[in-house]
């Protein structure tokens, strides 16, 4: 009689038989036998998958993307009625300096303020207004000998407004715009 292995089974040297392969797995003479056989058709070849940003869909979606963006940036810019305007400050005075404040006023209420010291006469200042700046305000003071100064402000290349001041020392204009 043959000596049982621990399972139960009859050892291969004593005579025994080979133990049979688990289920699922298929055994053949070249493959050892824990070589699991592929269950695709031997034609198949497995490829890998594509990435999402070489698929045509995905482009559709970008294009449609930037087309909403350029659409909505037109409506801000075009339809928005916020008008960008270019403002003109001008000081004139038969003196050769003056110290001069300009600033402008957005229409909720902000806006900024800028102090040009001993500026030289006469003297323009060309803002490219970056907002809806409404109103629009300049100060200016000559020095000691100056008998008259005169300032102007234009919008757009119209004259808003346009004040001559004159005095025996220091002459002191200011002129603005309503909002």
């Amino acid at each position: 009689m043959t000596d049982p292995t621990p399972g139960g089974q009859p050892s291969p040297q004593a005579g025994g038989t080979q133990p049979a392969p688990p289920i699922g797995l298929l055994a053949s003479a070249s493959a050892p036998p824990t070589a699991v056989a592929s269950l695709a058709p031997p034609e198949y070849e497995p490829t890998e998958p594509t990435k999402f940003y070489q698929r045509w869909p995905f482009w559709l979606l970008v294009i449609a993307a930037l087309s909403l963006v350029a659409v909505f940036a037109g409506m801000v810019s075009g339809n928005s009625g916020i008008q960008h305007p270019t403002v003109v400050y001008t000081v004139t005075s038969d003196s050769d300096h003056a110290d001069i404040t300009y600033m402008g006023i957005n229409r909720d209420g902000s806006g900024g303020r800028e102090q040009v010291t001993n500026a030289a006469l006469p003297w323009t200042l060309t803002i490219r207004g970056k907002n809806d700046l409404s109103a629009y305000s300049i100060t200016a003071q000559a020095n000691e000998w100056g008998r008259y100064i005169t300032c102007q402000i234009a919008v757009n290349g119209q004259v808003q407004v346009s004040r001559i001041t004159t005095g025996p020392n220091f002459p002191y204009v200011i002129c603005s715009t309503e909002p």
